[in-house]
């Protein structure tokens, strides 16, 4: 296991200049795949075999989840740039990746958060697979049961980890990569658009072309991993690489606003604005909060959203002046209905669906909290209760202000993008699971030193 590094040298050892080349590269990546499925599906199915030597080979463990977080970045311009791959790909990437690692490292011991979260959720499977034909359930359980699957693995792999600066910083930075490409698939989407309209809803042409929810909730990931970056893991006393992460995240919030799905901003915000107070009684960081949100408010108000919402015509002031929040409601109050009339067990996975185009719309869940009431009933409570328990604990027992800072900011955006965008990317997965990695020592390494 690598030993520990203060918090003063991880900047000092990262290499802006070789990672602006890697950025690129991804840029490049990004125009290709997007050019070509051909090779966006060599580029995941490559990723993923990659992966599994990585993970085979690695000695350190946090280098293992580096490599998932990439994946997480990656999982949505696979799908944007319609590689040949399954649509859960990378969901089960980082499960495949993460349970290898766990073998290679030490053996498996899942945590009771991991184990009772996901084994809860099975019981009520027997309805789906009773009820309907096999590619059904099949289907079903898949897209539904994935996402726990996920962040069951991601909890208990990161259980076994112990981070420090120098690691989580390496963590973002390989995740942060990938969304450079998503970041260039949508310019280059709205370069070549032959005409663009605006309207009141998330707008697929300012996506590239693909799901603006997912697309928004990627550059939420970007938001929050670029600007706690430069807030908390970068050498305060450099300057180019702060400002090279808030620039960052600058382009992931123009890019999410410009998708008209508002959560990615809605999510990011909150995480940040967590992070933010959580760790605001150190005065060095208070004052740093202070200079860094008068600049980024006086960009944001007077350069940025003026040019957004003078390209959209003035629909993107109109977008988040409306408070509508487009069927969730009517969708979450579906959910709960299912779960009133079948509170034991549910109704299994997938199958709360036929209620919702009652009240709304035959569509998948958005919610993935009221999901699992309603498809899992009682036992998907004491689920959700298991899983809140565990963050709330391991967020509690935290020593390290700028770790606890950076946790609840993942464990927040793992959350919100759960109860609002259910969990159809793995990324709520890692970011939650990441939370249960302990701190590794820096103090007493540094002493020893």
């Amino acid at each position: 296991m690598v030993r520990g590094a203060s918090a003063a040298p991880v900047a000092a050892a990262f290499d802006l200049q070789r990672y602006l080349l890697l950025v690129g590269l991804h840029v490049l990546l990004g125009l290709m795949c997007k050019q070509s499925s051909a090779i966006s599906t060599i580029y995941a199915w490559g990723t993923l075999l990659v992966g599994v030597n990585w993970a085979r080979t690695q000695r350190q463990p946090e280098k293992i989840a580096a490599f998932a977080a990439y994946i997480m970045g990656a999982e949505v311009l696979w799908r944007m740039t319609k590689a040949f791959a399954f649509w859960e790909f990378g969901k089960y990437a980082v499960v495949l990746i993460l349970l290898l690692g766990c073998q290679r490292w030490r053996p498996v011991r899942p945590t009771l958060v991991s184990t009772w979260y996901f084994l809860l959720l099975l019981p009520s499977c027997i309805f789906t697979w009773t009820a309907s034909d096999f590619t059904f359930a099949r289907k079903q359980t898949s897209f539904n049961l994935s996402g726990p699957l996920s962040l069951a693995v991601c909890a208990a792999f990161c259980s076994r980890l112990r981070l420090d600066a120098a690691a989580l910083h390496r963590i973002a930075r390989a995740a942060i990569l990938p969304i450079f490409s998503v970041s260039t698939v949508v310019v280059f989407g709205i370069a070549t658009a032959k005409e663009l309209t605006f309207g009141t809803e998330s707008n697929p042409l300012m996506a590239g072309g693909f799901g603006a929810n997912q697309v928004t909730a990627v550059f939420s990931v970007g938001i929050i991993l670029t600007a706690l970056t430069a807030l908390l893991l970068s050498d305060a006393r450099n300057h180019l690489q702060r400002t090279f992460w808030l620039v960052a995240a600058v382009l992931f919030s123009a890019q999410s606003a410009l998708t008209f799905s508002r959560s990615g901003l809605y999510m990011s915000g909150l995480s940040v604005l967590a992070a933010v107070i959580s760790t605001a009684k150190s005065a060095r960081l208070r004052n740093a909060y202070v200079l860094t949100g008068i600049v980024l408010y006086v960009v944001g108000t007077f350069v940025v959203f003026p040019l957004l919402n003078s390209f959209t015509g003035g629909a993107l002031e109109a977008r988040f002046s409306d408070t509508n929040v487009t069927g969730r409601d009517m969708l979450m109050k579906s959910d709960l209905d299912v779960f009133q009339r079948h509170p034991f067990l549910g109704v299994g996975p997938g199958m709360a669906i036929a209620n919702r185009g009652i009240t709304f719309q035959a569509i998948a869940a958005h919610s993935e909290i009221t999901r699992t009431l309603a498809e899992h009933g009682i036992l998907g409570l004491g689920a959700l209760i298991i899983l809140c328990t565990g963050i709330w604990r391991r967020i509690a027992s935290m020593r390290d202000v700028k770790m606890r800072g950076l946790f609840i900011a993942t464990a927040s955006f793992g959350l919100l993008c759960m109860l609002s965008n259910a969990m159809r990317i793995v990324a709520p997965a890692f970011m939650i699971g990441l939370i249960f990695a302990a701190e590794r020592p820096v103090e007493r390494t540094a002493h020893r030193r």
